[in-house]
């Protein structure tokens, strides 16, 4: 088998999100505590605070905060509406550990054998430290710098906030960022930042930390209190990266493509934070890099088409008259050359699809343009994600959701094989002014689905089709081989997880994918899953009682059944994401006249990897970095030019493979490897865009998830 991985030279030296540490763990919690701090010395506690009954999550959080702050303010003789400022660890087993400032200097050997004796790691506590230090790094400059000073709420910092919107009810929506730090147990230091987004109001009285809690913006002129904290997920407009930093005039014009509002800024910003402290503690550390030596052309593309008659199910009720009704249903026959649209009242039971042929289409309604289309019918109130669903209709089995969610529940649970997917529409029609600009004289007109969106929703009836029902994914060659095919699943149900493990086996080739066969697993079978995939044991957590409790959510294998090997591609906290350029600082760079531009020179560029092109003149490719038997550390870049900004970061990702014995090999020598990166996607689940995701795990995830 010729090699698919050709050698590259000169590639970039990618700055990334990870620091490894070359002290012991012992030796960096000494110095971190005994960092001198003006504000005061590190103190620290452990606070044991049991669950009561039937207690949620949020509720649970909010008490166990304020016990630490009743405990910090007696420690230091405050009073009770005193802010203290500290960080705590994950709550375990009814126990955390927090660290805060106060008058007396903790003894690190105390330290040490108190967390010993409550089982908490001391990685796990040199988080919950730094987490610390750098919170007071941000309140030290937050006057100076700061638009808006980095908000507190219990344990979390909510920093890099900006006023996006004033809604018309004289509300702000504020844009702001959280941090996560993660200290492995082999010494590498990760940064993650999430987006965060809030509907605020103006208040003009001072706000203190009630009974509930408060989330409060404090800018120079004005002060803004959280009403409600919105889906990021949906909602957040903050771009990964701006590229636009030229004349400080044209960045005020455009907020959200500013740099300094870039989600990579606040991550560089971060991280020297972190690069700063260790070195007045006086911890060795050295930035982890990202240099390819391999890239990798090679990418499923076929011609998706699907062959078997569709019906559209129309749950619309945003038609605003009959004839845009009429005509909304010709533009949805005429995109998904479908047989009919029916309404709601005629939609078939998952029983009756699971017995016939037929692909279905169903036209969900959402009642606002970044809202969810889950919802509970009789309060009309939406539920964030599938999961959300899941872990309600676990707690109240009467309760009754929209169709198309109640559709995917019952084909979860009763393993049925059907062939259904779901879009979104928000409205169908737009007003249109007329010739002389009156707006009363405006009139109604068709609002089609733009075109990715249907793209992306024939692409993935295609594949359904070709998965679920002629067991055979064409239009593509792969290397010969007899596989196994694992994907993991775990619901979050609030209180406890569902697992599932989908297990497909498939033989690849000239003619593509062909199924072989189908098993899955859940939480009631994950005795004979453990029993009877023993060798998996090399990729599981080498915590975890069984081989089933040692699954991790989305986690993906391949196992070639004829050599033994198995294959695991997988993020994680320990695999560096690519944020900038060792050769400079992009928030220094920012500063200059310069600023940050869109130069893919290996020297200039402010994200390698991101802004390149090939050898072929296209600009998705495969780079690939050889860790040896570590791994091989994977980016895959994208199809669009670099614009102005970027949305999203491109994670890296991580490839193992293990022998029949759980010994790791070199996976750019193993011909599983070849396969599985020959099955990464272009065009199928990105539109007109490369894909990290592998052709065999998208097949794989459609048994779980539809």
């Amino acid at each position: 088998m010729n090699s698919i991985f050709k050698p590259v030279e000169g590639s970039p030296v990618a700055r990334t999100n990870m620091l490894s540490v070359s002290d012991s763990i012992d030796d960096v919690i000494h110095r971190l505590v005994e960092f001198d701090r003006p504000l005061g010395k590190v103190c620290f506690g452990i606070l044991v605070c049991q669950r009561e009954s039937g207690e949620g999550n949020e509720k649970y959080f909010r008490r166990f905060d304020r016990a630490i702050k009743q405990y910090i303010r007696t420690e230091l003789g405050l009073d009770s509406k005193t802010e203290v400022k500290y960080s705590r660890g994950r709550i375990t087993q009814s126990k955390a550990v927090f660290f805060y400032l106060g008058n007396k200097p903790t003894n690190t050997d105390g330290l040490l054998v108190e967390l010993e004796e409550n089982s908490i790691s001391v990685q796990k506590a040199v988080q919950v430290l730094l987490s610390l230090l750098i919170k007071l790094d941000y309140l030290e400059e937050a006057a100076e710098i700061y638009d808006i000073q980095p908000a507190l709420y219990n344990d979390e910092m909510f920093v890099g906030a900006f006023i996006r919107d004033t809604k018309s009810d004289g509300n702000v929506i504020i844009e702001a960022l959280s941090y996560e730090i993660y200290y492995s147990d082999f010494d590498e230091i990760s940064l993650s930042l999430h987006r965060e987004v809030f509907d605020c109001s103006l208040v003009d009285t001072f706000v203190a930390e009630g009974e509930h809690g408060a989330i409060v913006f404090r800018s120079k002129k004005s002060m803004f209190r959280v009403n409600e904290r919105l889906n990021a997920t949906k909602e957040s407009q903050r771009v990964y990266m701006g590229l636009t930093l030229k004349a400080r005039e044209d960045e005020e014009k455009k907020l959200l493509s500013r740099y300094d509002n870039s989600v990579n800024y606040h991550q560089i910003d971060i991280q020297n934070k972190i690069i700063s402290i260790f070195s007045e503690a006086g911890i060795n550390h050295e930035p982890v890099v990202f240099c390819a030596d391999h890239v990798c052309e090679e990418f499923v593309n076929p011609d998706q088409s699907y062959s078997d008659e569709l019906v559209i199910i129309d749950c619309l009720s945003c038609y605003e008259t009959d004839e845009i009704k009429s005509s909304f249903h010709d533009h949805l026959l005429t995109e998904f050359n479908a047989s009919s649209v029916i309404p709601l009242h005629d939609a078939p039971s998952m029983a009756a699809i699971e017995r016939n042929d037929k692909n279905y289409l169903v036209v969900n309604q959402l009642n606002r343009s970044k809202g969810t289309s889950i919802r509970i019918q009789s309060e009309g109130k939406e539920l964030k994600s599938f999961s959300k669903a899941l872990a309600k209709k676990t707690s109240q089995s009467d309760i009754e959701l929209d169709y198309y969610t109640e559709a995917k529940l019952e084909r979860l649970s009763q393993e049925i094989s059907c062939v259904m997917q779901g879009v979104d529409v928000f409205k169908v029609s737009k007003k249109v002014k007329s010739a002389g600009g009156d707006t009363a004289d405006s009139s109604l007109e068709l609002k089609k689905l733009n075109k990715n969106i249907i793209k992306k929703v024939r692409n993935e009836i295609w594949l359904k089709e070709s998965v679920f029902r002629k067991k055979q994914v064409s239009g593509f060659s792969l290397p010969e081989a007899n596989l196994e095919l694992f994907y993991v699943r775990r619901f979050n149900l609030g209180r406890r997880y569902r697992t599932y493990v989908s297990v497909v086996g498939v033989t690849t080739g000239e003619p593509g994918v062909k199924i072989n066969s189908h098993k899955r697993y859940d939480d009631q079978t994950a005795g004979r899953f453990s029993f009877e995939y023993d060798f998996l044991q090399p990729v599981t957590m080498p915590w975890a009682d069984s081989i089933f409790e040692g699954l991790r959510d989305n986690h993906f294998f391949i196992h070639d059944k004829d050599s033994g090997q198995i294959l695991n591609s997988y993020h994680s906290a320990r695999v560096p994401n690519v944020i900038g350029n060792t050769a400079f600082d992009n928030v220094e760079r920012s500063r200059t006249a310069e600023g940050i531009s869109r130069t893919n020179k290996v020297e200039e560029t402010p994200l390698p990897y991101y802004l390149t092109y090939s050898s072929k003149g296209t600009r998705y490719r495969t780079f690939i970095q050889d860790c040896g038997t570590d791994g091989a550390r994977y980016f895959v870049t994208k199809q669009q030019p670099a614009q102005e900004t970027m949305d999203k970061q491109s994670l890296t990702r991580n490839v193992l493979v293990f022998d029949r014995e759980g010994n790791k090999l070199a996976p750019l020598e193993q011909p599983v490897t070849q396969i599985f990166f020959s099955s990464l996607t272009f065009d199928l689940l990105n539109n007109s865009e490369s894909s990290k995701k592998s052709i065999l795990q998208k097949i794989t995830e459609l048994y779980i998830e539809n």
